[in-house]
């Protein structure tokens, strides 16, 4: 998954509550998300945002260490209820998984808004969510879960309702205030939770899934509200939520907490006991937080759970159950919810299969089988007997499988295919594109039927199918690569700044026909190159493109405003936004500071009261998002609005996109009980400065800045923030976009990228028939390449001459050749007074929009012979004037 940047909480739930409820997102007809005044296209864009609390993934609760008691049903069986209790775990021989199955009624309430048009869940893909289950809680061979602990815990959707009636162990219910989670539907729709698994799909009060209790908490386990839910758009195989969560694997994590087990990240670097401590479970290493994504790490000196089922990981990483983890769970059953199981489960059912579901050709082939029936010796490794085949050799032979361990069940052997039809010895022939079959004879099944013939499938693959790979959903700082293929692929995406320097990795995808990768911590404006690399079922391996790599610009959507609602982190920082003009506008640039950028010592105050505004004229042309402006109206609650009036103080988005706006501190200032407004003229600068301004009705105080450049670039500067909640920001005013995605504005780091080179106009004075020498400024930061100056336009009248080589120049665009300070020499023709111009601009050999080409800048030359005189005298001379007194001159 893309990985979630962390805010404030979601939603919050405590053992035996009804489930979360506070102030949880509503999910509307169209699809849109709303969560604290804030729009989302959809649930995965809610959790890509800082308003999504990245430890709310899973709501279940914390252990309630005041509410742990027995349940004195499990006593019938014999055990201690205290082996698994809140606070302590015992293994004990008595929840071995090899000594029986337990089997699971399920029944999935799936619950769509009014209309049906959200929500819906078909009932073929309801039954992967139990199949997937299957797989990870029995480490199924030939599944992603194989790498996991046989559990022997298995799990079918009812045939019988409560009321005696047969059933596909499935409900449909359509109401809205049910399907985001509200309601109270469970005591409407439960089945007796004591004999079934409830389980719902809603939205999940805008989590990935929860659990409302734990089994041990006394007088939950068979209460009404007894449930797992999870979001509908992560249940089941290929879900419609997309990469990282769409292999079913929250449903899995969330039957762990119904089952017993805690987060493996619970409770942290404990040193205490770990029986006793963290997640009750030792053979789970400790874990200071929780793992996002697929990496690893070593968090408390030891290698992180990170592929463990009960930690945070995306779908694909998930595949274990430790055996600690398998004891609980089953004393969780025996003790707990003895009424949940039955004793005995299709272990009886034969099922034989290969490693995979596809093989490569010319390979050796795992063969596997399982059947409990057969473990007749608790003391002896037995045998099994199968028949293999192909689609090109129907006869094939018999092939005698061993038992993996003494009472395991389990049995396996191998084979080896070969494309050539005539090899002697002991192989399949079965070349590329045809099918491998394993028939197993199975003496009797769970259902009591007698030699059933079953057979296991697999294709010989020995290429990848070229998938299609495009880029799409850019957002503040991610980009999705879509993976769509004719075979189910596992795909990782490397990517970096230049084909030479992949230094990122995102993925792997997990298994699907249509995966989806998330790029996260992307830079706008920065050019990315990437390539795929894919792996089909059978192993086969290939890298797209096939040389060199794909490359993109990234553009962030244009929204730069962030909501903050529990802290704020922009204190002592000043925000540049840099006007790069095109769609975005803006980049943004963060860099701490310990004063304002502009003193406002000699300002002008505009002693604002409490909700109020005054008009500033701005002593220059003002470009903001593409319009003029010659003035602004400064708002006493922190913002400044353009081309309009406001004086709103409920901090929102929607009310921030509904005017042409920047919001420095957009919150419920009263500069009339402390502090100061003001502004001030500095060169080609506006500064407004909120100085020591309090929140209304609060003593805590607030000094920012906002300064308009005459080059259209904004900074908002922080000192003393006192308020931990407020919008900051710009806005076009064209509304809040049903796509917007909330900025971390404290990572803004595009506008401090390297840019384009710079060019100042100029204007030169001389006269008819001598030339002038014309020096060109320029400025670069440096990168990426060196800087040339090149001449855009000629003059009308008269000639240039590149000084550099003295050349004239003919013909544009002209470089000019190297010299220091670049210069070039205009000569004007015949004897007449005119005014002429020209343009040149540099260049820094890079590209936009981190370098490249400059805007154009003018030289405007005037060719004149100077004022001439009407009247002389020679001052040498006494005029003769007739006048009185002493002549002088100058006196």
């Amino acid at each position: 998954m893309a990985a979630f940047i962390c805010c404030g909480a979601l939603a919050t739930t405590s053992p035996g509550s009804t489930g979360p409820k506070s102030e949880s997102p509503w999910q509307h007809d169209d699809g849109t998300v709303e969560f604290k005044g804030q729009k989302f296209s959809g649930w995965k864009a809610l959790h890509a945002s800082r308003l999504f609390n990245p430890l709310d993934k899973c709501l279940a609760p914390d252990p309630d260490l005041q509410n742990d008691g027995g349940n004195p049903i499990g006593q019938l069986r014999g055990v201690d209820p205290g082996d698994c209790a809140y606070t302590s775990t015992t293994i004990d021989p008595a929840y071995d998984p090899s000594l029986d199955t337990y089997q699971i009624r399920c029944v999935v309430h799936v619950i769509r808004n009014d209309t049906g048009t959200l929500g819906n869940i078909a009932p073929d893909k309801v039954a992967s969510g139990i199949r997937i289950l299957n797989e990870d809680f029995n480490a199924l061979l030939g599944t992603p879960g194989q790498p996991g602990t046989l559990a022997n815990i298995e799990f079918v959707l009812a045939d019988v309702d409560p009321d005696g009636n047969p059933t596909n162990g499935i409900t449909y219910s359509d109401n809205t205030t049910w399907y985001n989670d509200g309601g109270n539907y469970w005591n409407s729709l439960n089945w007796d939770p004591n004999r079934y698994l409830n389980i719902y799909t809603t939205t999940a009060s805008g989590a990935l899934g929860y659990v409302s209790g734990f089994p041990s908490e006394a007088g939950f386990p068979g209460s009404t509200e007894d449930r797992v839910v999870v979001l509908w758009e992560c249940y089941g195989d290929d879900a419609p939520y997309g990469a990282p969560f769409n292999l079913g694997r929250t449903l899995t994590h969330e039957v762990g907490h119904y089952l017993g087990l805690f987060h493996t990240f619970q409770g942290g670097c404990s040193d205490s006991a770990c029986y006793t401590s963290g997640d009750l479970i030792c053979d789970t290493n400790a874990e200071s937080g929780p793992n996002f994504g697929c990496g690893t790490g070593s968090t408390c000196g030891s290698p992180d759970p990170t592929d463990n089922y009960m930690d945070y990981s995306d779908d694909a990483c998930m595949n274990k159950f430790t055996p600690e983890q398998v004891n609980r769970m089953r004393c969780s059953m025996l003790n707990y919810r003895p009424l949940i199981f039955e004793e005995g489960g299709s272990c009886s059912n034969g099922d034989p299969g290969f490693s995979s579901a596809a093989v490569q050709p010319d390979t050796v082939v795992s063969v596997v089988l399982d059947d409990c029936d057969l473990d007749l010796d608790d003391s002896t490794v037995e045998t099994a007997e199968v028949r293999v085949y192909s689609d090109f050799d129907l006869t094939g032979f018999t092939l005698t499988l061993l038992e993996d361990a003494v009472d395991a069940g389990t049995f396996s052997g191998s084979i080896e295919l070969t494309s050539n039809q005539g090899f002697n010895g002991v192989f399949l022939f079965a070349p590329e594109g045809s099918s491998v079959y394993v028939e197993y004879l199975d003496a009797a099944d769970a259902d009591g039927n007698t030699d059933v013939l079953v057979t296991g499938e697999s294709t010989v693959d020995g290429t990848v199918e070229a998938p299609s790979i495009q880029l799409a959903d850019f957002g503040a700082s991610t980009a999705t690569v879509l993976i769509s293929g004719s075979e189910s692929l596992s795909a990782t995406v490397r990517f970096g700044t230049s084909c030479g320097s992949l230094t990122e990795t995102a993925g792997p995808s997990g298994f699907s026909l249509d995966g989806e990768i998330d790029l996260e911590g992307l830079v706008d404006g920065v050019f990315y190159s990437y390539v795929v690399e894919v792996e089909d079922e059978a192993g086969n391996q290939a890298t797209y493109p096939e040389s060199g790599c794909y490359e993109f610009e990234f553009e962030a959507l244009p929204f730069f405003a962030e909501q903050f609602t529990s802290g704020f982190d922009l204190g002592n920082t000043s925000l540049r936004f840099v006007n790069v003009g095109g769609s975005d506008g803006y980049a943004g640039c963060a860099e701490p500071i310990s004063s304002l950028p502009i003193d406002p010592a000699g300002g002008s105050s505009l002693s604002l009261g409490d909700d109020a505004a005054a008009s500033v004229t701005i002593p220059f042309s003002f470009e903001f998002y593409g319009q003029s402006y010659s003035s602004v109206n400064v708002v006493s609650n922190g913002y400044l609005v353009f081309g309009g009036s406001d004086t709103s103080y409920e901090e929102s988005f929607e009310n921030h996109f509904s005017f042409t706006r920047i919001s420095a501190l957009f919150d419920d200032l009263n500069p009339s009980a402390a502090g100061d407004v003001s502004y001030r003229v500095s060169g080609s600068s506006l500064a407004i400065t909120w100085s020591g301004v309090p929140e209304y009705n609060t003593s805590n105080s607030n000094t920012f800045q906002v300064v308009l450049e005459a080059s259209g670039d904004v900074t908002i500067a922080w000192l003393e923030i006192g308020v931990s909640d407020a919008v900051v920001g710009l806005s076009d005013g064209g509304g809040l976009d049903s796509t917007f995605e909330a900025a971390d504005l404290s990572a803004s780091a595009a506008g401090c990228l390297p840019r384009p080179p710079s060019v100042s106009d100029a204007s030169y004075t001389t006269q008819p028939g001598s030339p002038v020498d014309i020096v060109l400024s320029a400025s670069d930061d440096g990168t990426p390449g060196p800087l040339t100056i090149d001449i855009r336009s000629l003059p009308s009248n008269g000639i240039l001459r590149d000084l550099g080589d003295g050349s004239i120049i003919s013909a544009v665009p002209h470089v000019l050749s190297s010299v220091a300070p670049p210069q070039v020499r205009f000569e004007p023709s015949g004897s007449s007074e005119f005014s002429t111009s020209f343009l040149y601009g540099a260049d820094d050999g890079g590209r936009a929009p981190n370098g490249g080409s400059s805007p154009d800048a003018t030289v405007t030359i005037v060719v004149s012979s100077g004022p001439q005189a009407l009247i002389a005298w020679d001052m040498d001379t006494n005029p003769g004037w007739s006048l009185e007194g002493a002549w002088s001159w100058g006196s």
